[in-house]
């Protein structure tokens, strides 16, 4: 197939800007996390550190053109990041929500054993009331189980008739067991029966409620949520209380819904303006000042990221456009074909180049690029006024020539980073060739710009 040919171009710079902006959503997506872990106090450092080396070896591997490499690692480990923080917020949540369970159960419990003891006709003793206090609290609650276990214990010696010695260890082990929700005896029996009776499933609900709010919405707008939780709590209607925490359930799965949309808002910000920062022009210093001052959460940030990835996307499709004509210049170049004011057939920006090889004067190959397509359209043409006749023959052989030029073009690009791949290719012959009059010497000027290799992340 050596007649005319749409290809698509992606050059090296391409490329690499490709996985730069790969390189800058791991990186947001590994800060987060690593972000969330550290106020849930559950880092872990040997991950950070493997991370942290992992975006290094990337940066080298995108300097030594490894594209593919490059894109495949940051799409594998960005699947692992993610599960890692959705790990990591069950693990938290699952945390909090057993510290509800060990406060609401030691609590129950204390109750419990104020009752029997006030119907034993004995005064409750004062460390059962400060251990009901301290069950309130994540820093009591150790404590709290002590105190409760040990009571338990000589409730247990109570029981066995055994009150002139102090609690076996089997009876120590039966206390532990009660405050750890593990009781299998009578009297385990009872106290759990008896912290039962003061709970039901909406205080249940309610209790998973108010410690994920307090986990995962520390911020002034999940104060007024958790406020009506803690005041439903007081509720004594159990119906009425029932309702309340079925509306706050509710009106928490929309709030979760949001915190969800601000922290990708986070992370389209935290990109954008890491590639903004890689920009020297005005505008680019002037959305990131913007960006910087608007914080997250607000709806001028959202106009600020969607100005900003507009903007970015307009600024890579003009580079690429560029770089494409020019990739494909210098490849035609490096194999002989003259790249020359002389043979301008168009204004550079209009996209339409002719360029031919010294021993072939009489025809030429049409590069056909409009500014900012994303594909290029190549083809043999006829020069007009060579003084050489031609005939359908000599037609051929230009084109099958010119298929051997462009398998060398794509051996060349692709050993210098740049993807060229035919989409759409007629067969030798299936069109008759365009006849062009090329441009007096000097009529206008190609410059082909020398790559810089530097990059930055």
């Amino acid at each position: 197939m050596s007649g005319p040919k749409v290809v698509r171009v992606r050059t090296r710079e391409e490329r690499a800007a490709e996985c730069l902006v790969q390189i800058d959503g791991l990186r947001a997506s590994i800060e987060q996390c690593e972000a969330f872990a550290r106020h849930h106090e559950c880092a872990d450092t040997n991950s950070a550190q493997r991370r942290a080396a992992l975006v290094l070896d990337l940066t080298r591997k995108l300097d030594a053109g490894a594209f593919d490499a490059v894109r495949r690692a940051c799409e594998d480990e960005q699947v692992a990041v993610n599960f890692d923080r959705e790990q990591l917020e069950r693990e938290v949540l699952e945390r909090a929500a057993s510290g509800v369970v060990r406060k609401r159960r030691t609590q129950h419990l204390a109750q419990a054993l104020a009752q029997r003891i006030e119907a034993q006709g004995q005064t409750v003793p004062p460390e059962l009331v400060l251990a009901r206090n301290l069950a309130s609290s994540d820093a009591g609650i150790d404590q709290a189980e002590r105190i409760v276990s040990k009571l338990l214990a000589s409730q247990v010696a109570s029981a066995t008739g055994d009150e002139t010695h102090n609690p076996t260890d089997a009876q120590r082990q039966l206390a532990d067991s009660l405050t750890t929700g593990d009781a299998t005896q009578s009297l385990a029996e009872w106290a759990t029966r008896r912290a039962t009776e003061t709970s039901d499933d909406s205080n249940d609900r309610l209790q998973r409620l108010i410690a994920e709010v307090e986990v995962l919405d520390a911020t002034e707008a999940g104060r007024p949520l958790l406020a009506r939780a803690n005041a439903v709590r007081h509720e004594s209607d159990g119906h009425l209380r029932a309702m309340k925490t079925d509306s706050l359930l509710l009106e928490w799965a929309k709030r979760r819904r949001s915190i969800s949309a601000e922290s990708q808002l986070a992370l389209r910000v935290r990109k954008v303006v890491m590639a903004l920062g890689r920009l020297e022009d005005g505008r680019a210093k002037a959305i990131g000042l913007r960006l910087a001052v608007k914080g997250v959460g607000t709806s001028e940030t959202e106009v600020a990221v969607a100005e900003a990835e507009a903007y970015l996307a307009e600024q890579a499709r003009m580079a690429a456009a560029v770089q494409r004509r020019q990739a494909v210049l210098r490849g035609l170049a490096s194999i002989g074909y003259e790249v020359g004011a002389e043979l301008v057939t168009a204004s550079p920006a209009g996209g339409r180049l002719v360029i031919r090889k010294p021993d072939r004067p009489s025809y030429g190959v049409e590069v056909l690029a409009p500014e900012g397509a994303n594909r290029l359209q190549v083809k043999v043409v006829a020069i007009a006024g060579s003084g050489i006749s031609r005939d359908p023959v000599r037609n051929r052989d230009a084109e099958t020539l010119w298929c051997s030029d462009f398998s060398r073009l794509q051996e060349l690009l692709r050993r210098d980073g740049t993807e060229l791949v035919v989409e759409k290719a007629l067969g030798v012959g299936a069109v008759p060739l365009s006849e062009v009059s090329l441009g007096e010497r000097g009529e206008a000027t190609i410059e082909i710009v020398t790559r810089e290799r530097k990059r930055t992340i």
